[in-house]
């Protein structure tokens, strides 16, 4: 099921620079609306961050090998080598 727009809501998306918050009265729960390529370009925005990441925490030496790292997400998950 996808919801369809309010007019109060399309009119604070297209009167907006960034996402809108949308308020549940029953829950007093915030969400976000936000449009389609918006979305995808945070998306994007979040995974270039995770990478430089990355790079920065290898290029520091926090690294492990393969084989360590499949150890510690057996033991998250709690499977054992047998």
């Amino acid at each position: 099921m996808t919801p369809k727009l309010t007019p109060e809501q399309r009119y604070a998306l297209d009167h907006s620079d960034g996402p809108v918050p949308v308020e549940d009265e029953k829950t007093n729960r915030v969400y976000f609306l936000v449009d389609e390529s918006r979305f995808a370009s945070m998306q994007q925005q979040e995974d270039l961050a995770a990478i430089r990441e990355g790079i920065a925490d290898a290029a520091a030496g926090r690294v492990s090998s393969l084989d360590d790292a499949m150890a510690r997400v057996r033991e998250s998950i709690g499977l054992t080598r047998e």
